[in-house]
């Protein structure tokens, strides 16, 4: 019986379109989650089925960021990121759209 009540205490986990803007500001009760695998750079040549835009990083890096920052995310988890670039990439560009 305890099990059944942690589990309708649990909060609910939705999974929304792409395109979609997280309205989580006005309430403490609510999070939003970005997490996107945006596929390391060095391995998108697999996917041969995608358009110029989508597969060159220097296209594709700055979709990836208006994508974040259109979010509105509270929280953003980027999976296949390269470590190498990783603070060019994001850091220094989240950095200076802070100041």
């Amino acid at each position: 019986h305890d099990s059944e009540d942690k589990q309708q205490e649990s909060p609910s986990v939705t999974c929304l379109p792409y395109n979609y803007t997280f309205q989580t500001i006005e309430s403490s009760q609510n999070v939003s989650i970005l997490s996107w695998n945006i596929t390391h750079k060095d391995f998108i040549s697999e996917y041969s089925h995608g358009t110029l835009n989508d597969l060159e990083w220097k296209y594709r890096l700055p979709r990836i960021r208006s994508k974040i920052t259109t979010s509105n995310a509270d929280i953003v988890c980027l999976q296949e990121i390269d470590k190498q670039s990783y603070k060019q990439d994001f850091d220094e560009y989240f950095e200076q759209k802070l100041e």
